[in-house]
């Protein structure tokens, strides 16, 4: 998982997954969002208790890739600096992309 050039905001971001195995794998809308804090990974907390992931199933394209948009504003609200990772569960596994949000 990647997350797509030019894409990365502090409410958001459009990710890439590359799935070349022989399994026909589909993903979901949840995710989570956890930041980097004196060399460990701290689940944020989410801003609002009144949220929900729609149900829906998405699966790679032709060319092994599937591209999601990540709103992650509403439920954590706006990113600080940090270090950070998206983290989704694909077949009860965590896959995860870093990202890095800097001072404008």
């Amino acid at each position: 998982m990647q997350v797509k050039e030019g894409t990365l905001t502090t409410t958001g971001a459009t990710v890439i997954i590359t799935d070349t195995t022989k399994q026909s794998y589909t993903y979901g809308e949840w995710f989570r969002i956890d930041k980097r804090e004196n060399g460990t990974w701290k689940e944020l907390e989410p801003i609002t208790e009144e949220y929900w992931f729609n149900l829906n199933g998405y699966s790679v394209g032709s060319d092994n890739k599937l591209e999601i948009k990540q709103s992650w504003g509403s439920l954590y609200g706006e990113l600080g600096q940090g270090k950070y990772r998206l983290v989704k569960k694909v077949n009860n596994h965590d896959i995860y992309v870093e990202f890095e949000i800097n001072e404008s």
